[in-house]
Formats: structure tokens, sequence, C-alpha cells
């Protein structure tokens, strides 16, 4: 209720301001009780942010560092409080690229560096996040366990018996010379 009567009041004050204005005669009237309006929620926000101020210096001026007191004692309140804001800010989590960037950093910084657990355990996670990676070895690990050995590989036939068991059609190797069984 008191804020109610209070901005009754700067509204009356407002009002008055200009009706007296327009009874002087003076043409911009408006404006300037519109000026004097603007002053004066300028003035009451500016006092809102001292007294904000003074507040949070009163209950955490010791949770901040000895060699920063004395200048949080001369900063204004608009600059306090700016402060403050950017310090409670919660820093952005890291991407993908900073955690590999920072362990690629101490490999080459740090002589014979052995990776932590956590590092091991950030590059597996980076491995299999990767679309590219996780295609080249999800190609890799089927060709490779559907490759028999030998497989495509031109034999040599030094025997009858090794010719014999080739079949028609295939190529084979004898004194150096390649042949086709069949031809």
């Amino acid at each position: 209720m008191a804020i109610t009567q209070q901005k009754d009041k700067s509204g009356l004050g407002t009002m008055l301001f200009a009706l007296g204005g327009a009874l002087r005669g003076d043409k911009d009237f408006v404006q300037k009780a519109i000026q004097l309006k603007e002053m004066k929620a300028s003035k009451e926000k500016k006092n809102q942010q001292e007294k904000a101020w003074k507040t949070w210096k009163e209950n955490n001026l010791d949770s901040i560092p000895d060699s920063l007191q004395s200048l949080v004692d001369i900063m204004d309140a608009n600059q306090g409080i700016n402060l403050v804001v950017k310090t409670l800010e919660t820093p952005k989590p890291k991407t993908q690229s900073e955690y590999a960037a920072d362990i690629l950093q101490k490999i080459r910084t740090i002589p014979n560096y052995q990776l932590t657990p956590e590092d091991e355990l950030v590059l597996q996670v980076l491995r299999k996040a990767d679309p590219l990676t996780r295609t080249i070895e999800g190609i890799g690990a089927g060709s490779i366990s559907q490759v028999q050995p030998d497989a495509g590989a031109i034999k040599t036939i030094t025997t009858q018996a090794e010719y014999d068991a080739l079949e028609e059609g295939e190529e084979y190797i004898t004194n150096g010379i390649r042949y086709k069984k069949g031809e």
C-alpha cells in the first residue's frame, strides 16, 4: 500500500509540475515533466543499487580475497554489481575438442607424460563419439572378420598333387610364370 501511495505522490508531483508549466505558458512543459519523471526514476534506481551494493558488501566482503577488498571499497554500485554478476556466472562446459587439446598439450609439453586413467577415458569416449572413427572401425572390424588368410593369393605349384587340387580357372604360378588352370 505504501509503494502505491508513493507512486501516486510521484505521479501527482509530475502532474503539478506539468500544470505549472502549462499555466506559465511554457510550450514544452510536457517534455520537461517527462524529463523530471525520468530523472526521479533514475535517482531512485541508483539509490536502490547503492543500498543493494552496500548490503552485499556487508554480507560477502569476507569471502573476497584481502588483495581485492580495497578495490571493492572504491567501486560504485554499478561497477560492483557488474563484477559480482560476472564472477557468479557459471563457466561454459568444455567441448570435446577442448578436452582433446588439453590432453595433447600435456603430451607435448610434459616429457614422458603417461596418460592418466581419466585421460584414457576421455580419449576413449571421444573416439567412440566420432562418427567417422566409428564408421572406419566398423568397416575395419567387419572386413577383418570376413578376410581369410591367403584368400585371393595366387598359389605356387611345385607338385602334380598341388596342381590336381586346383579348381578349374584358378590361377597358379609355376617356375615364376603365372598360369590359369584349364587354359
